[in-house]
C-alpha cells in the first residue's frame, strides 16, 4: 500500500475532525444553508510514495550449481554444510572426451598452420606426401566416428533397458509402502476423531467446545477449533480418495500406482497437519486452564498426539521417498533416451563435418598434383587457420563445462550428486547458499508494476528496538504464485547492514521507497481543479487582511484563477512546478453549512481570533446552527 506524506494526513485528519464536530455539534438546529471556504498556505515538502510490506530475514542467494555438460562425475570436492569460497571447485566430470576434443583441435590447427606455412613454398613431393596423409586421417575419423557411435548407441540402450527393468521393482515398493500405511493410517484418524468429537467430560458436549466453554469462548480458541475442523475434514477427504485408489489398484497394475502414491501422500500430510493443529490447539488450552483440574487428561491427549504424529510422519517420509524413486527412475529414463536423441544429432553433425574435411583434404592434395599455389589459395588455408583457432576455442569452452565452480561464497546446502553417476546437460547437483542477509516479501500485481530493480528500502525489525537499516532490491518475480485467487509475486531486498544482531529469521517491516522529491513546493490535490487549459487553483489575494479562522465567507475573499504546472505527485499531492510561491495563501475547499438566521456567532476550531478585518467586516467562522455539506 501507499504511505502518505505526514503534512498531508494531518490536513485530511484536520478537515475530518471540523467536519464531525460540526455536524455533531448543531446538526438538530434548522437554518439557512450558507457556504463557507477553509483556506491554507502553500509550503514546501516531499512528494513519496512507498509500499510496506512484511517478511523474514534470510539468506540472501540460493543459486543451483549445474554442469554446463553431460557425463560422468569423477569427483566431488565438497560436502553439505561446506564453506566455499567464490572461485572454488564444486566437482568435475569425467573430463577425458573434452580433453581429447582439444586436443583434436590443437592438432588441426598445427596442421592447418603448416599447411600455411608449406603453401608459401613450392611443392614438392614432401608436401604432396604430407597432403596424402592428411587426407588418410580425414578418412579414418569419418570411419572412426561410425564406429564409435555405433557403440555409443548400443551403450545408452542397454542403459534404457536396464532402468526400464528396474522400474516395476520401484512401482511395486511403493505400492508395499502404500499398503503399510493403511494398516496404521485409520488407526490415527480415529484417534483423532475420538479427540475432536469424543464426550470425555459431558456427554452432551464434544471435547474441543468443551473446552471452548472453559476457556471462556476465547477468539483465538474458537478459530484454532475451526482450523482443526476444516483440517480433519479435508484429512477425511483425502483419506477416503486414497482408499478408493488403493481398492481399485492392485500390485500389477503400474499405470494406477503413481497416482495411488501421490494420493495416499497427500492423505498423510492431511492427516500430519490436523495433529499439528490438535497439538498447537491444546497447548493454547493448557496454558488457559491453570487450575490443574485438566492437566492429567490434556497430558494424555497430547502425548497421544505426539505418539501418533511420530507415526504419520514416519509413513509420510516412506511414502515420499517411493514417490521420488518413481520420478527418478522415470526421469533417468528419459534423460537417457534424451541422450541417444542427442547422441544421435551429433553423430550426424559430425559425419557432415567429417565428409567435408575429407572432401578439403582431397582438394588439397589435387592442388598440390595439379597446379599451382595462388594468393587466393593462401588467403583461403588463413581462413581456415582461423577456423581451427575457433573450434580450439570452443574445445576449450566446453573442457570448463566439465567443472563446477562456486560463483559466489556460501554454503553447501545439498549436494544430490554421487561419484560415477551419470548427469545430464542443465542437472542441478549442488544448491549454494550465500551467507549475507536479505528479505523475500510477497505483493499484490498493482504494487509490483512499481517496483524495479535497484530501489531503496528501509528496514525495521520486531527484534531490534530503535534500530533500521537500508536495503536495495536486488530481484523481483515475474512469474506469480496464486493463492486462493489473489495472485503475489516475490521481491528479494538485500539488507545492507553486517549488524550482528540481524539474524536468521528475524520478522522484518520494510518500507520500498519508490518515489521521493525533496523539499518541494506541494499543493494538496483537493484544492486543485481542471479545466480546458489545465489545472489552477484560486489563490487568494486579500488574505492579510484576515484574521486566521476556521472558515471564512467565501463573499469578503477577492480569489483569482491561477493556472499550475504539476510535477511528480503521490497520494493526496501535487508537486507545483510552477505557478505558485511558497507562502501563497489558497482556497482548499468550501462546505456547505446550515445557519441560524438569527445567530451571528462565529466558531473557530483551529485558535482564537476576532474575526475583524480593517475596512470591512468579516465572521470569523460559521455561526451556530452548522450542517457540513458540499
Amino acid at each position: 500500500m501507499f504511505k502518505k506524506p505526514l503534512k498531508t494526513i494531518l490536513i485530511v485528519a484536520i478537515f475530518s475532525v471540523v467536519a464531525t464536530a460540526i455536524y455533531f455539534t448543531f446538526f438538530s438546529q434548522a437554518g439557512i444553508a450558507k457556504k463557507y471556504a477553509v483556506l491554507g498556505k502553500i509550503e514546501k515538502g516531499d512528494v513519496e510514495s512507498q509500499i510496506s510490506a512484511s517478511g523474514q530475514v534470510s539468506n540472501a542467494d540460493e543459486v543451483d550449481l549445474e554442469f554446463e555438460a553431460s557425463g560422468i562425475i569423477e569427483n566431488i570436492y565438497v560436502e553439505e554444510g561446506s564453506y566455499v569460497k567464490a572461485g572454488q571447485i564444486i566437482a568435475q566430470m569425467d573430463a577425458t572426451d573434452a580433453n581429447m576434443a582439444i586436443r583434436n583441435a590443437e592438432i588441426a590447427l598445427e596442421q592447418e598452420e603448416l599447411n600455411l606455412e608449406e603453401l608459401s613454398e613450392p611443392a614438392d613431393e614432401i608436401d604432396v606426401k604430407k597432403a596424402q596423409n592428411a587426407l588418410t586421417v580425414a578418412q579414418n575419423s569419418l570411419t572412426d566416428l561410425t564406429s564409435n557411435y555405433n557403440s555409443d548407441y548400443a551403450d545408452k540402450e542397454d542403459e534404457i533397458a536396464s532402468l526400464e527393468t528396474d522400474l516395476p521393482d520401484t512401482y511395486n515398493s511403493a505400492y508395499n509402502a502404500v499398503a503399510e500405511i493403511f494398516i496404521t493410517l485409520p488407526d490415527a484418524l480415529d484417534a483423532i476423531d475420538e479427540l475432536i468429537n469424543g464426550h470425555d467430560f459431558a456427554s452432551n458436549q464434544s471435547n474441543l467446545s468443551f473446552y471452548n466453554n472453559e476457556t471462556g469462548r476465547q477468539t483465538a480458541i474458537e478459530s484454532k477449533i475451526d482450523n482443526i475442523k476444516n483440517s480433519y475434514n479435508e484429512a477425511k477427504s483425502s483419506y477416503k480418495k486414497a482408499l478408493e485408489a488403493y481398492q481399485n489398484t492392485d500390485g500389477d497394475n503400474v499405470d494406477n500406482i503413481k497416482t495411488l502414491a501421490d494420493e495416499t501422500y497427500n492423505a498423510v500430510r492431511q492427516a500430519s497437519e490436523t495433529l499439528k493443529e490438535l497439538d498447537v490447539f491444546l497447548a493454547l488450552v493448557a496454558e488457559e486452564l491453570d487450575s490443574g483440574i485438566y492437566d492429567e487428561i490434556l497430558s494424555s491427549e497430547r502425548s497421544e498426539v505426539s505418539s501418533y504424529s511420530s507415526q504419520i510422519n514416519l509413513l509420510m517420509a516412506s511414502i515420499y521417498d517411493e514417490i521420488e524413486n518413481i520420478n527418478n527412475k522415470i526421469k533417468s529414463i528419459e534423460a537417457a533416451k534424451d541422450d541417444l536423441i542427442t547422441l544421435t544429432s551429433d553423430y550426424e553433425s559430425a559425419v557432415k563435418s567429417a565428409e567435408i574435411t575429407v572432401e578439403e583434404k582431397t582438394l588439397d592434395l589435387e592442388e598440390l598434383q595439379t597446379s599451382s599455389v595462388t594468393a587466393l589459395d593462401i588467403k583461403a588455408e588463413q581462413l581456415k587457420v582461423e577456423q581451427k583457432e575457433s573450434d580450439l576455442l570452443s574445445a576449450q569452452k566446453d573442457y570448463e563445462g566439465y567443472f563446477i565452480y562456486a560463483p559466489i561464497a556460501g554454503y553447501i546446502s545439498g549436494v544430490d550428486i554421487d561419484i560415477g553417476e551419470h548427469v545430464s546437460l542443465g542437472t542441478t547437483v549442488a544448491t549454494l547458499i550465500d551467507n549475507s542477509p536479505q528479505i523475500i516479501v510477497p505483493l499484490n500485481e498493482l504494487d509490483i508494476l512499481n517496483i524495479e530493480v535497484g530501489q531503496e528500502a528501509i528496514i525495521t525489525f520486531s527484534a531490534i528496538e530503535d534500530f533500521s537499516a537500508n536495503g536495495t532490491v536486488v530481484e523481483k518475480s515475474i512469474t506469480g504464485d496464486v493463492n486462493s485467487g489473489v495472485v503475489s509475486y516475490n521481491v528479494t531486498v538485500s539488507i545492507n547492514s553486517d549488524d550482528e544482531r540481524i539474524l536468521n529469521g528475524m520478522s522484518a517491516d520494510l518500507t520500498l521507497i519508490l518515489k521521493l522529491k525533496e523539499d518541494v513546493i506541494l499543493v494538496t490535490a483537493s484544492a486543485v481543479k481542471e479545466d480546458k487549459d489545465g489545472k489552477y487553483v484560486e489563490v487568494v489575494t486579500n488574505a492579510d487582511e484576515f484574521t486566521e479562522n476556521s472558515f471564512y465567507d467565501p463573499a469578503g475573499l477577492e480569489t483569482e484563477k491561477q493556472y499550475i504546472e504539476t510535477g511528480e505527485e503521490d497520494d493526496l499531492n501535487y508537486e507545483v512546478v510552477s505557478g505558485l510561491t511558497e507562502g501563497e495563501t489558497i482556497v482548499l475547499m468550501t462546505a456547505s453549512i446550515e445557519t441560524d438566521s438569527t445567530d451571528t456567532a462565529g466558531i473557530n476550531l483551529f485558535g482564537s481570533g476576532s474575526g475583524a478585518r480593517s475596512g470591512g467586516e468579516m465572521p470569523s467562522g460559521p455561526p451556530s446552527g452548522m450542517m457540513p455539506g458540499q
